[in-house]
């Protein structure tokens, strides 16, 4: 897609809570929420525990047959962590900016590039306005905006495209299954593809499509995770 680009300036995503990344809103709950607990334990333990001025103090023999009690076990970091290929956040980012640039403005395509399962580059969503009504694969008109995400930042560029191309329903498939559904197909998970989320004329439906350095390409539907083999 070839474009005449009007740069603006780089703009860091919407964070929840004014200034404080989400991620930090997140730990600061969860530690809330073990620190209340703790007091809690602690409180009642006392409480429990604590001598009446009326009855002696009589300290129970532990029972012959109990067990400890299991301890759960502790999550990893990686389990914490959310996929790196989760686009969540920059989804609802790009159609909150699109929206801005045109009230009508629908997808027109998601590109990002992979490797060994994580991302490399700049996330790219294309938007563009439908000729008539605004229906899942509407044909759209030639202008496009570009939202490109690197890390926390975001940029915005307009141009047009000598494509014709269609709107595009979100994909209901997220890329972190869809890669999983690729390299379980055959699609080397060390390798580097570009992927590309569009419509296919072959297909008549959105996919989501996985291509090596080599060419060969891959394709999974975008809305049931279903790997097209033809």
């Amino acid at each position: 897609m070839t474009t005449e680009h009007e740069p603006r300036e780089p703009v860091h995503l919407p964070t929840q809570g004014g200034s404080v990344p989400w991620v930090t809103w997140i730990v600061s709950a969860s530690a809330l929420i073990l620190a209340g607990s703790a007091g809690l334990v602690m409180l009642q333990g006392k409480d429990e525990g604590a001598p009446s001025s009326s009855e002696p103090s009589v300290e129970a023999a532990p029972a012959a047959s109990a067990t400890p009690p299991a301890s759960a076990k502790p999550r990893t970091l990686e389990e914490e962590i959310a996929s790196p290929l989760t686009m969540t956040a920059q989804t609802l980012d790009a159609k909150a900016r699109a929206a801005l640039w045109s009230r009508e403005a629908q997808l027109a395509a998601i590109r990002w590039v992979v490797v060994s399962g994580k991302p490399e580059g700049a996330l790219e969503f294309d938007f563009g306005v439908p000729r008539g009504p605004s229906v899942p694969f509407a044909p759209l008109r030639p202008e496009r905006v570009t939202i490109r995400y690197e890390g926390r930042v975001a940029t915005q560029t307009t141009g047009t495209s000598p494509t014709p191309q269609v709107a595009l329903p979100e994909p209901n498939c997220p890329l972190e299954v869809a890669h999983l559904k690729a390299t379980q197909t055959g699609l080397s998970g060390a390798s580097q593809v570009a992927v590309l989320y569009g419509h296919s004329r072959k297909h008549g439906r959105a996919l989501w499509t996985f291509t090596d350095p080599q060419g060969r390409a891959l394709f999974v539907d975008g809305d049931q995770c279903l790997v097209l083999t033809r």
